[in-house]
């Protein structure tokens, strides 16, 4: 099953100053782009035939690190589309492609570029649990393991081994983890401490 979303939007700049953004600073995002920390050319991805990046190395904020490789590239029709890999991405996702097509738009001393980027990502998990009604293989490895940690004395295991949950409520959902204000805390700490008096 794939999963699209598809964006358009009109740029009041030229069609060509757009794709040097996109594509010849295609490992610069970071110089643009909310929500990045850093974004650097990939080492282990080959160079366009016209020297731009083949790739790029990104970090953000709760996704971690991403590795992003070019895997179409037509500069004469203004079309690049490139592989992410993050290390955050849910297990149920593949196949993660980001495809940015450029077009001019409007004429005269109004031109600007016509942007449409699709976003897509494969799934397999719900097709599989549909069509058959069992877990996905994936998926399967990860209630195996978690069922393997359960299982084991309590004195062997440790927090940070438990698999990940698949099934975790909202931290808005569990009142019991939300941090209180440093004086309500304190507050509340010396009126226990004076009942326990």
């Amino acid at each position: 099953m794939t999963l699209e979303i598809n964006k358009q939007l009109a740029i009041d700049a030229p069609v060509e100053r757009v794709w040097s953004i996109l594509a010849d600073d295609f490992e610069h995002v970071y110089d643009w782009a909310t929500g990045l920390e850093s974004s650097d050319p990939n080492p282990k991805a080959p160079r366009q035939a016209d020297g731009n990046a083949g790739g790029r190395v990104c970090e953000a904020p709760g996704f971690g690190f991403s590795d992003e490789r070019v895997v179409a590239y037509e500069p004469a029709q203004h079309v690049i589309a490139y592989s992410v890999d993050a290390e955050k991405v849910p297990g149920f996702v593949h196949d993660l492609t980001n495809r940015w097509t450029l077009r001019p738009h409007g004429a005269g001393s109004i031109a600007g570029t016509a942007v449409t980027m699709r976003l897509s990502a494969v799934t397999t998990d719900l097709t599989v649990y549909a069509q058959t009604g069992k877990v996905s293989e994936g998926k399967g490895r990860e209630l195996v393991a978690e069922a393997a940690w359960l299982r084991a004395p309590q004195t062997v295991r440790r927090p940070a081994e438990r698999p990940a949950r698949s099934r975790r409520r909202p931290p808005a959902a569990r009142p019991h983890l939300r941090r209180l204000p440093r004086r309500t805390r304190s507050t509340r700490r010396s009126r226990r401490a004076h009942r326990r008096r």
